[in-house]
């Protein structure tokens, strides 16, 4: 009887697992808002815990539309709208959730995109620990994120003369210029 109620139990509990996987993958936001978190290197004099989740900002589902939909997309940014966090995220809900996925990341200069590739990471390692089971790394450096199912996100420094191929589901240019969409590549225009 008790093994029936175990097995019940992790029947139930597979199968929640299951819709949750299911709506993060479907919807960014609620990944981002509810099974993964940030990191804040300015919690102590902001008085805030350093990981949280993403914020609930009005902006992002309109930025995460437009991100999808425009071929390019150019965003003012600040570091209070967490744009450059909200790019990252966007790269890193694509290649964790669907297989074969190419984002390029690219900065003017190296310590840019290492710091931008870090937030990746981040969200990455900071999901769920049954989400992080179910969509393992294959490799990681300060530069690239690589899945088992064969997507990454790959860091380009130096300029938008590195990239040479446009073979790649999505581009960020210093965060400045943004493009996600199946199979489009965005124009490597300066930001």
């Amino acid at each position: 009887m008790r093994d029936g109620l175990v097995d019940r139990t992790l029947a139930r509990l597979e199968l929640e697992r299951r819709r949750i996987e299911e709506r993060c993958s479907q919807n960014p936001l609620y990944w981002l808002q509810g099974h993964t978190k940030t990191e804040n290197e300015k919690h102590v004099e902001q008085g805030v815990p350093f990981k949280q989740h993403f914020p609930k900002k009005t902006y992002f589902e309109l930025l995460i539309h437009y991100m999808r939909t425009e071929k390019r997309l150019f965003i003012a940014k600040s570091r209070e709208m967490m744009t450059s966090w909200l790019a990252m995220g966007m790269a890193t809900h694509a290649a964790q959730f669907r297989a074969g996925v190419l984002v390029l990341v690219q900065t003017e200069k190296e310590d840019k995109v290492k710091g931008l590739i870090r937030y990746c990471s981040i969200l990455y390692h900071n999901q769920d620990e049954w989400l992080k089971q179910r969509h393992e790394l294959a490799a990681e450096n300060t530069t690239e994120l690589e899945w088992k199912n064969r997507s990454r996100i790959i860091g380009i420094p130096k300029g938008e003369h590195q990239v040479t191929h446009d073979a790649h589901d999505g581009h960020v240019i210093g965060a400045g210029l943004i493009q996600f969409g199946v199979g489009l590549m965005a124009q490597a225009v300066r930001c």
